[in-house]
């Protein structure tokens, strides 16, 4: 049986599915588009992982649109914070990354659209979705593909639930998708659908759209319990705020806000600004980082540029065309 969402279309699909040597399924991706081969063969476009600095460093982790890559840089090795702006000149950003995956080089994996780091099971994963239409689950630092779909429709983020499930949030018409293990998937319809975000503590999957932040629950369907509209249209980001467990970082077209889950309230927030793609605090030092795009990058919705505040500061990557960057701690 599948769950029915108030205000949502839901549709359920049935896909073949193969297991793999470790127990995982990978998922065949049907249709026109990339290859099962293609997908799982993309795993071996690595940097050595050996030069990966010690657990206890904030790294920062990027969908760069430029190099079809997402790319992890130590911000700390950079003589960026607290003193302005270095320049990385004449470092493309494959080669200044400590490790970097880059999906099928077709248009499947057209302008990456997102980067997250998760802890699940023990082991360390990387999940990534492109414009184009693919999503992935890889190992890190390994970079073995545990899991790929083909949702279509712009794909803009991609969370993974406890039980090993996968959503992905696709903008245009706008939809929710969760994928189960056994390669089947419920779609929930969500008009501008950009971000989703796990909520650990109380069991529910958050996604901003348009013009609502709404938490769903993730049972053999999504389920909305709560929808809040957006203090103005267009939203973008959603994350965790590291300092606050209790609060979600959410971008709009105009701002940039702090929802708190136990008031149901927005307030303004620190980073704010326009159109930016994505934001987030440091757990460590509680530094923010930021993306906003940049009309003179090749690509004007992406940017060359990582944005620091609480200390301010700022570091360019030269010809990158960073679209998401998100801190990663790995303990």
């Amino acid at each position: 049986m599948v769950a029915l969402g108030v205000g949502g279309r839901v549709s359920v699909s049935r896909r073949p599915e193969r297991a793999c040597s470790d127990g995982s399924v990978s998922i065949r991706l049907p249709g026109s588009g990339p290859s099962r081969r293609s997908v799982l063969g993309a795993a071996a476009v690595l940097l050595s992982p050996s030069g990966l600095p010690p657990g206890d460093r904030s790294l920062v982790l990027a969908a760069d649109q430029a190099s079809r890559r997402v790319i992890l840089v130590d911000v700390n090795t950079l003589p960026w914070q607290g003193s302005g702006t270095a320049d990385v000149r004449g470092l493309a950003a494959s080669r200044l990354a400590l490790w970097s995956w880059a999906g099928p080089e077709d248009d499947s994996w057209w302008a990456v659209s997102e980067a997250k780091y998760r802890r699940w099971r023990g082991r360390e994963w990387v999940l990534s979705c492109a414009t184009g239409g693919l999503a992935v689950l890889v190992s890190f630092p390994e970079g073995r593909v545990r899991w790929a779909a083909r949702p279509g429709g712009n794909p803009h983020s991609i969370e993974l639930l406890p039980d090993g499930r996968v959503v992905v949030a696709s903008a245009a018409p706008g939809f929710l998708r969760l994928y189960s293990s056994a390669a089947q998937y419920v779609q929930y319809d969500l008009a501008g659908a950009h971000g989703v975000h796990w909520d650990g503590p109380r069991e529910l999957l958050w996604a901003v759209s348009d013009s609502a932040l709404t938490a769903f629950r993730a049972g053999e369907g999504l389920e909305p319990v709560r929808s809040v509209p957006l203090p103005t249209p267009g939203g973008h980001d959603l994350a965790a705020v590291a300092a606050h467990p209790d609060r979600l970082w959410v971008t709009t077209n105009r701002h940039v806000y702090q929802y708190s889950v136990s008031s149901g309230t927005f307030s303004p927030a620190a980073g704010d600004g326009p159109g930016i793609k994505s934001i987030g605090d440091d757990r460590r030092s509680g530094q923010i980082l930021a993306v906003h795009p940049d009309r003179e990058n090749p690509s004007p919705w992406c940017t060359s540029t990582l944005t620091f505040t609480r200390p301010d500061g700022s570091g360019r990557l030269a010809r990158t065309s960073l679209y998401k960057a998100r801190w990663l701690v790995r303990r």
